[in-house]
């Protein structure tokens, strides 16, 4: 009989040990959040400890600290806390979706492509997972299978500008040129300000010889940034090609001082000057670009620059 009673008791213990160590642990755990929210990641990251030395299978708190560890650019620490996450919460959706956004973000494409996949199979309709997942696929090359994510993308909703201009690249890139223009178009049309929009569409155009109307999208996307190298840059191709050769050499300058190390821009700068007959800067230019790496320039200083 007193066997039974203290077993009893032995039990009645745990459950109250059990008990406190989940309460105390829920108490790390919303401090930890209160931690984050101010800012103060070391606080909350000894909070998450503790919480999880009490509950070692405290799956929410694997995810939390393993995103606080993402911020901190820890992403292999991160990485782990969302496995752990995972493995004591095996449809763990928010898991599944940072741990791809780290793999991503550390290059480990199919990796992430692996935890989207399983993301959306928990969350068919969560439009982030199909932009993410887009992305990779276009960082792969697989822009088939990146376009049918952006469109489903599109679908989920329709003013998502950034799914519009990241088809319109894949489409580009494709040769697709019509279908990227009708993409760029709708992502200007919902934002009159978006900067790659009007590149993207200027670059589409151009390879369709569509050079005027090309002209135009990149005088507005310098309008919206006077510090873009390769706004400047493609303006003074274009303008080149128009025989507009101190028009050209302006816009090749700017994209220098925007980017001292472009090599292209030293090169075709040079071309431009030489076609204007300033040969002595023309080879200062090819000799600075081929300095940079710009292989095409030395041949042109064996001809010209002896």
């Amino acid at each position: 009989m007193k066997f039974k009673l203290y077993a009893f008791i032995a039990g009645l213990l745990m459950v109250y040990a059990n008990l406190f160590s989940q309460n105390t642990a829920d108490s790390y755990f919303k401090s930890a959040k209160l931690n984050t929210d101010k800012g103060l990641y070391k606080e909350a990251l000894s909070d998450y400890n503790n919480a999880i030395d009490l509950m070692p299978k405290y799956a929410e708190a694997y995810l939390n600290r393993g995103m606080i560890k993402d911020e901190l650019a820890d992403f292999d620490g991160a990485i782990n806390d969302y496995t752990k996450a995972i493995e004591f919460k095996q449809n763990f959706f928010e898991a599944f979706f940072n741990r791809g956004a780290t793999y991503y973000k550390t290059n480990k494409y199919n990796e992430a492509i692996n935890d989207f996949t399983k993301a959306l199979a928990l969350k068919p309709d969560f439009i982030d997972v199909y932009n993410y997942r887009g992305l990779v696929y276009s960082d792969l090359k697989n822009y088939n299978s990146a376009i049918v994510d952006f469109t489903k993308l599109i679908e989920l909703n329709p003013k998502n500008k950034e799914a519009f201009y990241n088809r319109g690249n894949s489409y580009s890139i494709l040769g697709m040129d019509s279908l990227a223009i009708f993409d760029f178009n709708k992502t200007i049309t919902l934002d009159s300000t978006f900067f790659d929009g009007y590149i993207g569409r200027a670059y589409s155009l151009t390879n369709i010889k569509e050079y005027y109307k090309a002209l135009e999208d990149y005088n507005k996307a310098i309008k919206l940034n006077t510090n873009s190298d390769n706004a400047y840059f493609n303006r003074g191709l274009l303008r080149a090609h128009f025989e507009n050769y101190d028009g050209a050499i302006i816009d090749f300058t700017k994209a220098i001082e925007n980017n001292p190390s472009y090599g292209d821009a030293y090169f075709y700068r040079a071309e431009n000057k030489f076609k204007l007959s300033y040969y002595k800067e023309a080879c200062e230019d090819w000799r600075k670009a081929s300095s940079l790496g710009v292989s095409e320039a030395n041949n042109l200083l064996i001809k010209y620059c002896k």
